[in-house]
């Protein structure tokens, strides 16, 4: 599948189970223009994702959440659009093994608005 979205203001699924850490990310994005789609069940993610994939220009994951982690979660949505374009955000170690499945980014926490807004302009404007 080919993405082919209409996308005037870029929309962001952020999925964190924390409920401030999704929130003040919600806030922050917002607050930069951003449409902001907040979930804090990996499972409701997908299900949004199958939704809305279209739209949809990132999709920020927490590492570690209850049920599915953030790499397994990368590889349901890539069953409903490969070119997802997704960052992964955790203060867990992770390999590079995780990072291969097809993230295009890590954001360490705690994360700061600056290193947020990069990393996500970043990974929404770099080639597919």
């Amino acid at each position: 599948m080919v993405r082919e979205a209409n996308i005037d203001k870029h929309c962001i699924l952020v999925v964190d189970d924390d409920l401030v850490i999704l929130g003040t990310v919600k806030k922050v994005l917002e607050s930069a223009g951003f449409e902001v789609l907040a979930v804090w069940k990996p499972e409701e993610a997908v299900r949004l994702y199958a939704l809305r994939w279209q739209e949809i220009a990132l999709v920020l994951l927490d590492f570690m959440m209850p049920g599915l982690r953030g790499d397994q979660v990368l590889e349901r949505l890539k069953r409903i659009c490969p070119d997802v374009c997704a960052l992964l955000a955790t203060s867990s170690d992770v390999d590079d093994a995780v990072l291969g499945k097809g993230f295009r980014g890590l954001i360490r926490k705690p994360i700061t608005q600056e290193q947020l807004l990069l990393e996500v302009n970043k990974a929404i404007s770099s080639p597919r």
